[in-house]
């Protein structure tokens, strides 16, 4: 699964570059709209946003830092990973029930 983090570093090293494709890279970062650094997100194989995941860190990002971000980020994919391959049958993150979790768990104490 495709992810990346948010980070504004990446965006001021090519204002200029952004500037010639007529895309003012002040604008998204200082709007209310804007994702804090860090903030993880994860595409299909398409690009388009995953969805609960995007959602689930886009608000968490409002009242955690992007150290836990990183680290919750890192652990949903490890949960997920899981449910694709461990139970039987396998599931996914939208359908998966207590004992899946609870599978989960136990697999990673």
């Amino acid at each position: 699964m495709p992810y990346f983090f948010a980070s504004y570093d990446s965006i001021a090293r090519h204002r200029a570059a952004l500037a010639d494709l007529g895309f003012d890279a002040v604008e998204p970062l200082s709007g209310p709209e804007a994702l804090p650094e860090g903030t993880p997100f994860f595409v299909d194989e398409f690009m388009r946003p995953r969805e609960p995941m995007c959602s689930y860190f886009f608000d968490l990002a409002r009242h955690v830092g992007a150290k836990s971000l990183w680290e919750y980020a890192y652990d949903l994919m490890g949960l997920e990973d899981f449910l694709a391959g461990v139970p039987d049958p396998p599931t996914d993150l939208v359908a998966a029930r207590e004992p899946d979790l609870v599978a989960f768990r136990r697999w990673r104490t």
